[in-house]
């Protein structure tokens, strides 16, 4: 006869808790998964249908608990189950319960509300002697607003009492805001799909936010690991997740030992004595406070063999052995772990929304060192991009893993900085291509003679490019714009096979007019940049003297990405620019000595403006408000990798290594083969 393995509960197996059954199973235990009710959130939902469907293997059966109880317990008696786990933040009440009623391992169930509801948290803490923030729980915004006068203190933190991760939490900074934050959660569903009927506002906690993440048997409670928390405000909304990284094990001597000391206090007091805890602690100035704790594994869904990578071991393992093997968890955390790879996961944050055409953010991870891995999948299934709002409306997250934290921590700030730059250098939408109009602007109106720059310069700008890029005879270039080919025709004598398009019919003209009169083969086409169609074409495409930068900073990311498809791989890219540094001491200079072109600098925009007068058949004048836009280093840094450039390098005017003596900025990147 067939034996029946031993059975695992696993309440709610969705986030981070759908690592518990294929280990399970893989381990020879039975597993089954019991829902904790049939009033889910449309989100909760989703995650159970998408564990439903991924892990279905793995167990043996899958109940709904429709709130009795007893006949739950009726339809698991035949397993004869040997422990009980919450699997997430939704579960931990019903797991309490079975657990209690079963006669297994767990937490007191006539103490679980104080693990879900925030307000009973500080309460039980306060009870305990336990240092907490102020709080006050309320269903009536002139009782709210009173205590929140009596506070004085802005701004005001407001949510739901239950719930989890950002989900209804605004950072008020006045009564108004505190009034639309109590509308907004007052009497509607929270993420987990809890009936608001009640808000909690707490005071607002200045320092830095850490996760201490603990597995406890007995009483007794083990560090698993502790990372550290940023967070970005905005003001009437949710707290928007930037990034959560791992830290070291805090030591006697650690300044983050107290953290430690204080969370165990607060799991003491909230009745958590056995099994997993999450618990979000703010370092203060005077000392830490608890923000809340659940009486389960982290969420985020990060892979418990991604954790063990870094540091030997994982909160999901250890909570198994708490319930399986006591003697093995207690081996395991007598040791502090040592981290062997830094990790940081990258909550990525968009303020665009709209149907997506492409995700240049694609092309930017097989560039970064510590990149390993990236949950975008929804975001491509759907096509859609919404504004980061909170958690649920984030794109998608970035693993970011790599023995040295420096590197971590400079490829996240890469990411960061092209969130905050915004426009398209992450998510490309459909609506960005109706907005490339026909050929127009300043660029149209200027004099020919203003474009061109002295003809005695053609030969030695050529050298410089073909230094620079290491031109070969043969090779394919693509030179735009190409003016009157004052340098093409050098490039073309050198052996190259040359294609210049221009916005200028007249320069066009000129140039076929120069190399048909050199006996040099070349092609020439009257087009706008904007408008690259080009696939694959050439081995080096040409960008020279001061020809980038013409339409604003959403658009030149666009001109950029035209002009890298145009490359065949492992072909490369040249721009050309002054040195962002010099050129702006020279516009304050100008206009120090009120020069007559009234050149200025738009900080605002990025962008230098000038007028230039120009002469009308009619006498009276004109002029033509030039915006040429400018970028820094680290500006085209990030726009070339955004496009899949790669191996980038920086020269001076002489094609020499760039220093800040340099008064012309060369920027040369690879396509990838």
């Amino acid at each position: 006869m067939e034996s029946i393995p031993d059975t695992v509960i696993i309440v709610d197996g969705i986030s981070t808790g759908q690592y518990f059954a294929p280990r399970l199973y893989t381990m020879g235990y039975g597993v089954i998964h019991v829902s904790s009710g049939s009033s889910h959130s449309s989100f909760l939902s989703a995650l159970h249908q998408d564990a439903r469907e991924q892990y279905a293997k793995f167990f043996q059966e899958w109940f709904l608990y429709a709130g009795d109880l007893k006949d739950l317990i009726d339809s698991l008696a035949s397993y004869k189950p040997i422990a009980v786990i919450a699997g997430s933040e939704p579960g931990v009440e019903l797991a309490d319960l079975l657990a209690d009623a079963l006669g297994l391992p767990g937490n007191d169930p006539r103490t679980s509300l104080c693990r879900r509801n925030k307000f009973l948290m500080q309460d039980a803490l306060h009870q305990a002697n336990v240092p907490t923030m102020r709080y006050f729980k309320g269903t009536d915004i002139t009782e709210i607003h009173k205590v929140a006068r009596l506070w004085n203190t802005w701004p005001i933190v407001i949510k739901p009492v239950k719930s989890g991760g950002t989900d209804g939490v605004r950072f008020c900074k006045d009564e108004e805001e505190l009034t639309q934050g109590f509308n907004q959660i007052i009497n509607s569903p929270d993420l987990l799909g809890n009936q608001n009927s009640e808000v909690i506002i707490e005071e607002c906690l200045d320092g830095t936010e850490y996760v201490v993440n603990t597995v406890s048997f007995g009483g007794v409670h083990y560090l698993s690991d502790m990372w550290e928390y940023k967070k970005i405000k905005i003001p009437g909304a949710a707290l928007i997740y930037d990034y959560v990284r791992l830290l070291p094990y805090p030591l006697e001597e650690s300044p983050l030992y107290p953290l430690f000391e204080y969370t165990k206090q607060a799991l003491g007091a909230l009745g958590i004595s056995h099994g997993p805890a999450h618990s979000e602690v703010m370092m203060t100035s005077a000392g830490p406070r608890l923000i809340e704790t659940g009486a389960r594994v982290m969420g985020a869904s990060i892979s418990p063999d991604l954790v063990s990578e870094c540091i030997g071991h994982n909160q999901i393992d250890w909570t198994i052995w708490s319930h399986l093997n006591p003697e093995r968890l207690k081996t395991e955390a007598a040791v502090p772990y040592q981290v062997r790879n830094h990790l940081l996961l990258k909550f990525l944050i968009s303020n665009r929304q709209g149907s997506l055409r492409d995700i240049p953010l694609l092309n930017v991870l097989p560039e970064l060192r510590s990149g390993i891995c990236g949950d975008l999948v929804h975001l491509i299934s759907s096509g859609e991009l919404s504004k980061t709002v909170d958690l649920e409306s984030a794109p998608g997250v970035l693993f970011l893993k790599h023995p040295d934290e420096q590197v971590v921590m400079a490829d996240y700030q890469l990411i960061a900085d092209m969130e905050t730059r915004a426009g398209k250098e992450l998510y490309e939408l459909d609506s960005d291509f109706t907005q490339i109009k026909t050929i127009d602007g300043w660029y149209t109106r200027l004099p020919d003679d203003l474009w061109l720059k002295s003809e005695e310069n053609g030969a030695p700008d050529a050298e410089i490019i073909m230094k620079c890029m290491n031109l070969k005879p043969g090779e394919a270039v693509l030179d735009i714009p190409c003016g009157d080919a004052r340098v093409g025709i050098h490039l073309a004598r050198a052996g190259m096979h040359l294609l210049g398009v221009d916005i200028n019919e007249h320069f066009i003209e000129d140039a076929r007019r120069r190399l048909k009169a050199a006996g040099l083969l070349g092609e020439f086409l009257t087009l706008d940049m904007r408008k690259l169609s080009f696939e694959n074409m050439f081995d080096a495409v040409v960008n020279w003297f001061n020809s980038f930068g013409y339409f604003g900073h959403e658009t030149d990311q666009e001109v950029m990405k035209r002009l890298v498809a145009a490359l065949k791989p492992g072909g490369r890219l040249l721009i050309e620019s002054p040195a962002l540094h010099n050129i702006l001491d020279n516009v304050r200079r100008l206009e120090r000595n009120g020069d007559t072109l009234s050149m200025h600098w738009n900080e605002e925009l990025g962008c230098i403006e000038s007028k230039v007068p120009l002469d009308t058949a009619d006498g009276k004048g004109d002029s033509v408000l030039i915006q040429d836009y400018m970028y820094s280093i680290t500006d085209y840094r990030e726009m070339m990798t955004a496009c899949g450039l790669c191996n980038i390098a920086t020269y001076d005017e002489t094609g020499s290594v760039f220093s800040e003596n340099s008064r012309r900025l060369i920027m040369v990147g690879y396509k990838p083969v």
